[in-house]
């Protein structure tokens, strides 16, 4: 199994415990990578997510009630030293709602400016304030709004806020004033937000310490339709890649960021003008890629099989076999996120779960 060269006993806490927040991809791979350095690893969260049926670790599975009191028993019994790691968009919010782990040892940190980096106005204003080349698209709360130039997106303030949706592209009048209506109360925690045609969709990920990225990819995030067999990422290769490095390490250094984080960008093809997008303070969905990007395997692209196998097989009457084996074939070149022959299941146990579920639709 490939690891990330770091020692992360020394970069997160001389103790024999860590706690991780989440069951999801993110924190499967944090599970598997900090089984050789910590004796007792504890994944707090709900039953069902892929990081439940991984052989290691020990599995909590809790409300959010209840995540204080499991917190307290564990640190209380380990020490203060116990890293905490929050590794979804759920975790962090709960996270930034609760004042009393600024106390403990979590990550990501520092704790007084994770809200400002989450916030994507905030860090807009932040970036036109900076002499950089990357730029941003025009952005407005819903609220600021009267009429658009279509077609925009909708997408939310912060990675806090309860949403029904992750972003809308609204190409019309009627269709952007019927979500106003609806999000009425809300207004003010939703941006509208320029569209961009012709774009290449880019991310830069990294492990800071003390706004240090120690461990750093830029990649391609491939999204080519139709589905299945094509959602992968690769290494960025291209003219921009110094750019981004250079206002990543920026961002980081100017918050003194300590943990795993991701900023993303999308690239006009036409000129390669680089747009800022968000930045998440916290560990990734491909962040099972961090773990090649000092091997020959970087070459490659990586993969996330449970979303292409549930793909194909919900799409299954667009794929003729013809087309599907030599595509198929490709697999075996990659690099495959999630799966691992030590640890099986979340993988398998996953994709029996999902179909079973599709079957049943």
């Amino acid at each position: 199994m490939n690891r990330v060269d770091l020692d992360w006993r020394e970069l997160l806490g001389n103790s024999d415990a860590v706690v991780i927040l989440g069951m999801g991809p993110q924190a499967l791979f944090l599970l598997r990578e900090l089984r050789h350095f910590y004796s007792k690893i504890y994944l707090i969260g709900s039953k069902n997510w892929i990081g439940y049926y991984s052989r290691f670790g020990n599995k909590i599975v809790c409300s959010t009630e209840e995540i204080q009191k499991e917190i307290e028993t564990i640190v209380g019994f380990y020490g203060k030293e116990t890293p905490i790691i929050f590794s979804g968009g759920y975790y962090l919010r709960y996270y930034l709602a609760n004042q009393y782990l600024s106390s403990f040892n979590c990550f990501p940190k520092p704790f007084s400016k994770l809200g400002l980096l989450n916030d994507k106005m905030y860090l807009y204003d932040y970036v036109r304030k900076i002499d950089s080349s990357v730029k941003l698209l025009d952005s407005f709360l819903l609220t600021e709004m009267v009429e658009p130039k279509y077609p925009v997106i909708l997408k939310w303030k912060t990675d806090v806020a309860k949403r029904a949706f992750k972003t809308i592209v609204v190409k019309e009048k009627q269709h952007f004033h019927r979500l106003k209506q609806r999000y009425l109360e809300q207004t003010d925690d939703i941006i509208v937000q320029s569209y961009l045609t012709n774009k290449r969709s880019i991310a830069w990920a990294a492990y800071c310490n003390k706004g240090e990225p120690l461990k750093q990819v830029v990649v391609d995030q491939i999204r080519q339709y139709p589905v299945g067999l094509t959602n992968c990422v690769v290494d960025y290769k291209r003219e921009k890649k110094e750019q981004i490095l250079s206002f990543c390490s920026e961002i980081v250094r100017n918050f003194v960021y300590t943990g795993f984080i991701e900023i993303e960008f999308l690239q006009d093809r036409d000129n390669l003008q680089l747009y800022l997008l968000e930045v998440n303070p916290r560990p990734w969905g491909w962040i099972d890629y961090l773990k090649y990007s000092t091997k020959e395997a970087n070459n490659k692209p990586m993969i996330n099989m449970l979303r292409d196998i549930v793909d194909i097989w919900k799409n299954r009457s667009f794929f003729p076999l013809g087309k599907l084996i030599p595509r198929a074939v490709r697999y075996f070149g990659y690099n495959k996120a999630i799966w691992a022959s030590e640890d099986p299941l979340p993988l398998l146990g996953q994709i029996l779960n999902r179909l079973y579920k599709i079957q049943e639709m």
